[in-house]
């Protein structure tokens, strides 16, 4: 059977917000990829649905799915909601489509599931929010597509079903899901000692789970050795009816929130030794916080599954005939691919991405070494590890791989334009700053990140708009700061103090808010500035 690729424009401008990972396009960055590749033919291309209430309470909880569409609806959550639900907590932020993307992602793996009814291959890059639980967001993820699909492939008599999770952060919410149900065997190789902080090799999930956590910098050599004594063997013996792969990636060496140094080759490699052991196979995305190592990885996937070579190199110019930069704003191209909705360019990414820049950085990579071959036989699990590791350092130092260090990433972003701001406290002081204006969404994507130091009467200052809940993180912000939220009337709103550096905390407006200033930590204590004084600029209609 033709494998089939399902996807959706839904992805095309979300973002969870600025600075945090998710504020990257990944989705649409690999469908743009496949498509400029000529890799999906006529008719294998769906649409995903978005899953209605009905299917998404299979298993979670209808007064958590209320929240969600509750919190998307106002743009806000209560103190309530996010206390019971940790929508807008953790790392979960509310942002513009906090329900209907997750609904989206999930109805595409439970499309994928009706599709392989009868045997076949899906892909899905939009699911893989293995983290999601029945009554809560956690790990980014809001509702649990993996789940869903298994379920669905349970509902039609299955009984024998391999969840293989690649993530570098163990899949706990699937593992969970079907803890006490012998139907579903878990298995997952994931960084050891990272968040979720579960998936210990001695837990088995009451013997229907296998878990390998994995050192950091692991490479390529040592996942073909777990490939081939690890999950194969498991594969063989459970014979399954289906396998769901989630092919989180963020273990590729790129990746700035994991410490695994995968290349492309490892997925690649995997997808294509399971893909002929089961009658049925639903391949998802997951995590990945990288937007070009994301594209990369996803788009060589589906290649794996639907058959293609893939080419040494990509000349830039061959993305942009395929969707040529003078083609009109706002309009579809002319070669748009066949069965692909129309495309949004409005935003200053997809300007960039239709200028060339992104199938540069794409194509910039040259190819690593040929995937390992080992002999038949191979020593114990317990000896591999440093065996491998000693081998792969003589092979690093005779072929390294290049990293591109991307603008924003790995360091602070140019000084951005800068306007006048006044603070006036509750007792009539005037508190002069001058800050730069953060209004792009690729700006308020990095921020202050990487900055050394914010002088005292300096800052920055993110405009949002309209009102909304502002969830800001510190991951890459290597200097504490101060974290103002201002009202849509001018009035601070909260004020977060000497915010953690290099922390993945979210750091929440408590309510919608039109802007968020940050000032060099310990400046609002020095000042005396308070929630309730007024912030005196142009996008509150006042003059500083």
């Amino acid at each position: 059977m033709t494998p089939l690729l399902i996807g959706s424009e839904i992805y095309r401008g979300s973002t969870y917000g600025p600075k945090h990972p998710l504020a990257i396009p990944r989705v649409s960055t690999m469908l743009d990829l496949v498509h400029a590749l000529g890799w999906v033919a006529p008719g294998q291309y769906r649409d995903s649905p978005q899953a209605s209430i009905d299917d998404l309470a299979r298993f979670h909880r209808r007064d958590y799915l209320d929240a969600l569409q509750r919190a998307e609806r106002t743009q806000a959550v209560s103190a309530e909601d996010r206390a019971r639900f940790r929508i807008g907590a953790d790392g979960n932020p509310v942002y513009r489509e906090v329900f209907r993307r997750p609904a989206t992602g999930a109805g595409g793996t439970m499309l994928a599931a009706r599709l392989t009814a009868a045997g076949g291959i899906v892909h899905v890059p939009g699911g893989g929010t293995h983290h999601g639980r029945p009554d809560r967001a956690s790990g980014f993820c809001y509702l649990n597509d993996a789940v869903l699909g298994l379920l669905a492939w349970l509902d039609q008599g299955l009984n024998n079903i391999l969840y293989l999770d690649l993530d570098a952060h163990h899949g706990d919410g699937v593992q969970d899901a079907f803890h006490d149900d012998a139907r579903v065997f878990t298995l997952s190789i994931h960084e050891a000692g990272r968040w979720p902080f579960t998936g210990g090799s001695d837990d088995r999930a009451g013997g229907h789970a296998a878990n390998i956590p994995v050192p950091a910098g692991f490479n390529d050599s040592e996942m073909a050795w777990v490939l081939h004594e690890t999950i194969l063997p498991i594969i063989r013996r459970l014979n399954p009816q289906a396998i769901m792969l989630q092919c989180g990636a963020d273990a590729l060496e790129e990746d700035p929130l994991a410490k695994l140094s995968l290349s492309n080759n490892a997925h690649r490699a995997v997808v294509a030794a399971v893909m002929g052991l089961a009658p049925r196979l639903i391949v998802l995305g997951g995590g990945g916080y990288n937007p070009w190592s994301v594209a990369r990885c996803w788009a060589g996937v589906w290649g794996v599954l639907a058959g293609h070579a893939l080419p040494q190199r990509l000349r830039p110019r061959r993305f942009c005939a395929a969707w040529p930069s003078t083609a009109t704003p706002g309009a579809p191209s002319a070669r748009a691919p066949p069965g692909a909705p129309p495309r949004s360019t409005g935003s200053p990414r997809w300007r960039m991405h239709r200028g060339g820049a992104w199938c540069a950085r794409w194509c910039a990579a040259p190819p690593r070494p040929p995937w390992p071959a080992f002999p038949p036989t191979r020593p114990a699990w317990h000896d591999a590890p440093m065996i491998i590791r000693r081998a792969v350092l003589a092979l690093a130092a005779l072929a390294p791989f290049p990293l591109h260090a991307q603008p924003g990433v790995d360091r602070p972003q140019p000084r951005l334009a800068t306007e006048a701001l006044v603070i006036v406290t509750r007792d009539g002081r005037r508190l002069p700053f001058t800050v730069e204006m953060a209004v792009a969404p690729e700006h308020q994507m990095i921020g202050l990140m990487f900055r050394p130091e914010v002088k005292p009467d300096e800052g920055m200052l993110f405009d949002w708009g309209s009102p909304r809940e502002s969830s800001m993180w510190m991951r890459n912000t290597i200097t504490s700061l101060d974290m103002v939220f201002i009202a849509a009337d001018g009035r601070i709103h909260r004020i977060a103090e000497r915010t953690v550096p290099l922390s993945l905390a979210t750091v929440s407006s408590g309510g919608p808010v039109r802007a968020t200033l940050e000032l060099g930590a310990g400046v609002t204590e020095r000042m005396d500035i308070r929630a309730g004084d007024r912030v005196l600029h142009r996008i509150f209609g006042t003059a500083p």
